[in-house]
């Protein structure tokens, strides 16, 4: 103390623990005061008087043993902490600059009543403990997490979009809630998630396209939600075990045929209901040429063909309106020039198929249509 010492404190200074007199005061000390302070078990006197530390005092700081509030034994005046001040040592606070706090980064954040400062948690364990409202978005400014489980709970809203700063997360788990909204897209950022948990919520939209950059993902669970629209093929890009379903499940939506081919059939139950809403062209700029499905209605025979400028993989398959492979008509490559496909009312195991609705899907490289057919006998 009463030097001219500079620099701030190390996070280290925590394995000091047999320190009992720790004494600072009269010097230039900067920076935050490390939050590993808390294992000091051992210390009586903290005097860190006439510096210029900066920011908020660690949270944790009243699980230490010494008298925080007694000016005899902890003296910390005339630096330049800012509020909130913990209230165990408000009364002890004396004299403080605060003429920089606005600018000063905040580094803890109070959530249901608990204190996570950003530099000590990678991990944030909230499940079945009956939390109400939205998620917080100061969730999201704790950028060391790793795991998130706040899953088990009555949480209601949307995901923040800011979620997508937490990119050292691994593991996130927000099912069993009353979630709801578009599921962000900027999930996408978080390149190192291996488990996304979201069922049994309320979600509703598409699927983000952004998902598809989750190459680490080993679990995808998005079941029992109000999802919709088509999947893209793309999805297929996820480093998941799509013969596994143990590691995804994606039934209990409202996924629209045709669905990708890594998913094997295994897409679960899905209400298609609204599909027939939605049946659109998505299109690249050079555009195959499809000509209607004939006749249409059609018994025994209906015939889909295109023409094509050039040999390319062309997928057909007939679904029927639960979204659930009925025939497939081609899965490799075709062309160029007129292509035709004539389907015989047989599904795979070549049984005649009942009367009524079915979808032909036709994905030629990026291109897709869907077309629906009626069986009529």
């Amino acid at each position: 103390h009463g030097n001219s010492l500079s620099g701030s404190l190390p996070n280290t200074i925590g394995n000091l623990i047999n320190l009992t007199s720790l004494f600072l005061y009269e010097n230039n000390f900067t920076g935050l005061i490390p939050s590993s302070i808390v294992r000091l078990i051992n210390l009586n006197y903290l005097w860190l008087y006439d510096n210029q530390f900066t920011g908020e005092l660690p949270c944790n700081i009243c699980e230490m043993e010494i008298e925080l509030d007694n000016p005899s034994y902890v003296k910390i005046s005339d630096n330049q902490f800012c509020g909130p001040y913990p209230s165990c040592i408000m009364d002890n606070i004396g004299i403080q600059d605060t003429t920089n706090c606005l600018s000063i980064e905040e580094s803890q954040f109070y959530l249901w009543d608990k204190c996570y400062i950003v530099a000590d948690t990678d991990s944030l364990y909230q499940a079945n403990n009956g939390l109400t409202g939205p998620i917080p978005t100061d969730i999201c400014n704790l950028i060391n997490l790793q795991y998130l489980f706040l899953n088990g709970n009555n949480l209601s809203g949307d995901i923040p979009s800011e979620i997508g700063n937490l990119e050292n997360l691994k593991e996130l788990y927000l099912y069993d809630n009353n979630l709801s909204g578009t599921i962000p897209p900027e999930l996408g950022n978080l390149s190192n998630l291996t488990h996304l948990f979201l069922y049994d919520n309320q979600f509703t939209g598409d699927l983000p396209a952004e998902l598809n950059n989750l190459y680490n993902l080993e679990y995808l669970y998005i079941n029992n939600n109000e999802l919709s629209g088509h999947l893209s093929e793309d999805i297929c890009e996820i480093g998941l075990n799509w013969n596994n379903l143990l590691q995804f499940n994606m039934s209990d939506n409202s996924f629209c045929a045709p669905y990708p081919f890594c998913l094997n059939d295994n897409i679960g139950y899905q209400d298609t209901s609204s599909c027939n809403n939605i049946l659109t062209i998505q299109s690249t700029s050079s555009k195959p040429l499809i000509n209607n499905a004939y006749p249409n209605p059609f018994n025994p025979f209906v015939n889909i063909s295109y023409d094509l400028p050039q040999n390319v993989f062309i997928r057909v398959v007939i679904y029927d309106l639960a979204g659930k492979v009925v025939k497939i008509l081609s899965n490799g490559y075709q062309g160029p020039g007129q292509v035709v496909f004539q389907w015989d009312s047989s599904n795979e195991l070549g049984m005649k198929v009942s009367s009524g609705a079915y979808l032909c899907t036709i994905q030629i490289e990026d291109f897709f249509e869907t077309k629906k057919i009626v069986l009529m006998k």
